[in-house]
């Protein structure tokens, strides 16, 4: 495949290269280059369009989808428990219908590679394996949670075996939290992810009282409590990390810990904390962007989720250079991969990497007059200006229409 005169190449490179009237050769799902004067087949006119990487989402529960609108103005225990009875009451063909609908919302708004936390995974997984879209499944366990977890070895042997030939699905382990789950559950999966060199996620430090409750039954902060059940690494992906000491900081920095920040979800929630979002990049923490589930959020967008980011952290430290517009696009794209140990395959448009392609038009009104190309993508446009999407080199969506019928 050859995309032909590409008017502007937002790469996410080292080097965060803008590229203009360049050509993008894709063979065989990969980028093989990207130059002037290339040649390909088929042609795709990629003029009048700016291309970047596919949005990548690190933070999901499409197994969900269907409990939109649910519970709304609710902080997270009352939320929690109501939807959490709601969610008893899906059938596993209800879990797989709404994962079908999560699936279009990613796809048509940009989105190309998305975690999801859940049980039961096996609907959600069907509804991956008919979809082209990249995922990372975490099928999650929660002792305290009705419904929630079931005998871990077989769940992911099953999965493992269904998933083992399937290039764009990756399995990790997710434990729910610190509250939900036993001292010794979480220990075991973390120890299976680790010797299936994949990636253990946890809910942690999300509410105030998570954080009031932890210190009252352990004698220690959430970080602290979660550090000493030694499950803190960098093979661990948290979500959330709101309420946090300088001290908790450090250790994440200090474990190599990675983190998706939820910031429409948190702010929904009321949970009353924003992320330290300039200390943990100081430490060296690796930050991308989630949008958790819909009966949180109520949205897949993460073009939404961008802007939010840029908004909340300026405003909540009074300083307008907080969480500059490359950084919050570097979260939504290359260091989403980072969180999932997928850098050198997605996150950015480079030679050798998958081509998880997104477009938008130049001529949409959201993105004229583009005297800034970065802004406008992190401040002006939403998921519904996205046209193109690619992932591994073959259309999801053309000219805004889904490709595939869904299933």
């Amino acid at each position: 495949m050859l995309i032909k005169s590409c008017s502007i190449v937002v790469t996410q490179n080292p080097k965060r290269e803008i590229l203009r009237d360049v050509d993008i050769v894709v063979e065989e799902g990969r980028i093989k280059e990207i130059g002037t004067n290339r040649t390909g087949e088929p042609v795709i006119n990629g003029k009048g369009k700016v291309w970047l990487p596919g949005l990548i989402n690190t933070h999901a529960h499409i197994g969900m989808h269907l409990l939109r609108g649910i519970c709304d103005d609710e902080e997270l225990p009352v939320w929690l428990d109501k939807v959490t009875k709601a969610e008893a009451k899906l059938s596993e063909e209800d879990v797989q219908d709404g994962a079908v609908i999560g699936i279009q919302e990613m796809l048509t708004t940009g989105t190309t590679t998305f975690v999801e936390m859940y049980w039961p995974m096996g609907p959600v997984l069907r509804a991956v394996k008919k979809h082209r879209i990249r995922a990372v499944l975490f099928p999650t366990w929660a002792d305290a949670l009705p419904n929630v977890g079931g005998d871990m070895n077989s769940e992911l042997k099953r999965i493992l075996k269904e998933v083992k030939d399937i290039p764009h699905i990756k399995v990790g382990i997710g434990a729910h939290s610190i509250y939900s789950v036993t001292d010794e559950r979480i220990r075991k999966m973390y120890s299976a992810a680790n010797q299936m060199t994949s990636t253990f996620a946890i809910h942690l430090a999300e509410t105030r009282s998570e954080r009031v409750n932890c210190f009252k039954e352990h004698g220690k902060l959430p970080v602290e409590y979660a550090d000493s059940l030694g499950v803190l690494s960098s093979n661990t992906l948290i979500a959330h990390a709101v309420w946090l000491t300088k001290a908790e900081i450090r250790l994440l920095g200090e474990r190599g810990v990675k983190v998706s920040h939820n910031p429409v979800s948190n702010l929904k929630l009321a949970g009353g904390g924003v992320m330290p979002l300039p200390e943990m990049w100081d430490a060296g923490i690796c930050v991308g962007l989630g949008t958790d589930s819909v009966a949180s959020n109520n949205s897949m967008d993460l073009f939404e989720a961008m802007k939010v980011t840029g908004l909340i952290h300026k405003h909540h430290r009074w300083d307008a250079k907080t969480a500059p517009v490359q950084r919050i696009l570097d979260m939504g794209t290359i260091d989403g991969a980072r969180c999932l140990g997928m850098e050198q395959e997605i996150g950015s448009l480079e030679q050798g990497k998958w081509a998880d392609i997104i477009s938008i038009p130049l001529d949409h009104a959201r993105m004229q007059p583009c005297n800034n190309v970065i802004s406008n993508l992190v401040y002006a446009v939403n998921g519904s200006c996205v046209s193109d999407v690619l992932v591994a080199g073959e259309f999801a969506v053309r000219e805004g229409i889904m490709m595939q019928a869904l299933q």
